[in-house]
């Protein structure tokens, strides 16, 4: 999903619900076409930290368990190709204290010191912002009702 606040600022987020913590199978990380010719496409568009790790994760280095990093780099270059200044979000659903949750936290804490600062990479839960919608005074509040309901009810 694409966010264009009104001051033009573009946030590519990209939502997470459980897939965090289902198998990923073994499938290739990348097609070869983006790293056909040296094209080198993270570097072009300024983001050379992100060239290194999508190439270590190329060439089959498993950095990463949880957090699906390679479709975070796709969407890197995407909307660096359309907005130099566009920023990153990871949008994800926190379980609950587990194994799993805590070893995604670290991941995300990994991945963002491993790619470049011009990415604006942030991680932000569902939780976290339904709290921030609840608050909002122009919120439906039946919808935000349904949404806490379905989503958010213990």
């Amino acid at each position: 999903m694409l966010i264009l606040d009104q001051s033009g600022n573009a946030y590519a987020v990209e939502s997470k619900f459980s897939e965090p913590f289902r198998s990923h199978g073994n499938s290739e990380p990348f097609k070869s076409s983006y790293f056909k010719d040296c094209k080198r496409l993270w570097t072009k568009h300024g983001l050379p930290r992100c060239q290194q790790l999508a190439e270590r994760l190329h060439c089959g280095e498993k950095l990463f368990r949880y957090l699906d990093a390679p479709q975070l780099l796709k969407h890197a270059i995407g909307l660096k190709r359309a907005y130099s200044t566009g920023e990153l979000v990871l949008l994800w659903f926190d379980p609950g204290h587990s194994g799993e949750q805590a070893a995604f936290l670290k991941e995300i804490e990994m991945f963002k010191e491993l790619v470049d600062a011009e990415l604006g990479f942030t991680a932000i839960t569902h939780q976290t912002v339904f709290a921030s919608l609840k608050t909002e005074t122009n919120a439906d509040p039946d919808y935000v009702n349904y949404l806490e309901q379905r989503y958010f009810a213990v």
